[in-house]
């Protein structure tokens, strides 16, 4: 998307989890002398200015990189990545932060190479004049999804392939999903990063599932998908919580890495306290608790107040005392349901989503009579609602079928 400008968001949450990730992976493939080849689809700027009036707008820095470039006590994998933030910044003060090709340029080898691609023509320009001239790069402005089939298998058969769109269109999450099955298929072995937000979005909250069903169909070494979460969703239960990496074919030695390194990152990075979040699990439980409560309250007393009528009116059997408690039961059925509807819709967004969409196709169901239509919506509704890693329909047809 030509308006996306990554600049506003250099140095944040997520570009810390992307960045540990690929340092990591690149760090491995070094260890051997054969070169690869590094393939970043949405390259950017490649560095960004923090005292840029685009990074002071929202200063998400400060709650990224920020928090971790003065430290000395950071895992092994953080410590790497942030003396790799110093270098850039020539061992000063934190005023410039490295994109993904600036981390792959301080990495790389002269038998290494870069294939570097931007949409944006101001970010290509910048760009271009940054790395266009260094030996073995090639910067272009092209759209890296399209231009990722020109570049897999490389020569060495030793690659990585980072792909991190904006996800500002909706097109993007399933481009990024053909992406990923694109390297694969023409490059089983192909090392794959690929960044996702971690948000309540139904596309967002699908990608990954559907990345792990690919990778597993296509990738020779696996995946592993690393998630930090650092906020908590707002009052709606939207927002963007924090950011996932999702890797297909991970060197053997970068879950060990990220398990040493995720759990410090997600406390010192978080953007509540770990008050706040203990105090928002408690007020959802109290939210059940007070609502049960009251209704069982309520059910009580309705119960002894009819069941006392109904004594005056006939007598006191026992039969009396159960048909009362019969019926109020079934009258606070659909009160429990109306009260217990609007605190779902805030603490269990899934399972009100969920059943939005079954309800939209049931209404569908009613007016459309194509089975072929129907049985893409019926995939698509089951897809939407359960998020299982693949989704069929087969229909009989035959003599059998029309009896």
């Amino acid at each position: 998307m030509l308006a996306y400008r990554h600049a506003f968001h250099a140095g944040n949450h997520a570009d810390v989890l992307k960045h540990i990730v690929l340092v990591a992976v690149l760090r491995h493939l070094l260890a051997k002398e054969k070169g690869l080849r590094f393939v970043d689809t949405h390259a950017g700027a490649g560095g960004y200015s923090l005292e840029s009036r685009y990074a002071q707008q929202k200063n998400e820095h400060g709650d990224g990189i920020g928090r971790l470039f003065g430290r000395d006590d950071l895992p092994a994998a953080a410590a790497d990545y942030v003396a790799l933030v110093r270098q850039f910044n020539s061992g000063g003060a934190l005023e410039q932060y490295p994109g993904s090709p600036a981390f792959a340029q301080m990495l790389l080898r002269p038998q290494d190479q870069l294939r570097l691609f931007e949409l944006h023509p101001t970010d290509y320009k910048i760009l271009d004049s940054f790395l266009g001239a260094q030996p073995g790069c090639e910067v272009k402005m092209s759209d890296g999804f399209d231009a990722l089939k020109g570049q897999l298998p490389p020569p060495t058969r030793r690659g990585v392939v980072l792909i991190d769109p904006p996800y500002e269109m909706k097109t993007d999450y399933v481009r990024a999903l053909g992406a990923l099955r694109e390297a694969l298929t023409r490059f089983p072995e192909c090392i794959v990063i690929l960044w996702l937000p971690q948000l309540q979005l139904l596309d967002a909250r699908q990608l990954p599932q559907r990345l792990k069903a690919s990778a597993d169909a296509k990738a020779k070494k696996g995946w592993l998908l690393a998630r930090l979460t650092v906020a908590d969703a707002d009052a709606r239960g939207f927002g963007m919580l924090g950011s996932s990496v999702f890797v297909a074919n991970p060197p053997h030695t970068l879950k060990a890495q990220l398990q040493a390194t995720l759990p410090w990152l997600a406390k010192t990075l978080a953007q509540t306290q770990g008050l706040y979040a203990i105090d928002r699990i408690i007020s959802r439980t109290i939210a059940y608790a007070t609502v049960t409560t009251i209704l069982a309250a309520a059910f009580v007393l309705t119960n002894l107040a009819l069941q006392a009528i109904l004594v005056d009116a006939t007598g006191g059997s026992t039969f009396t005392t159960a048909a009362a408690t019969l019926v109020v039961a079934a009258a606070f059925q659909p009160i429990r349901r109306r009260v217990q509807a609007p605190i779902d819709r805030r603490f269990n967004r899934s399972k009100v989503d969920a059943e939005r969409t079954i309800g939209a196709f049931g209404a569908q169901l009613r007016d459309e009579m194509d089975l072929s239509v129907l049985q893409r919506r019926l995939t698509s509704a089951v897809n939407a609602a359960v998020v299982p890693s693949a989704a069929g329909l087969w229909i009989r047809s035959g003599p059998e079928a029309e009896r």
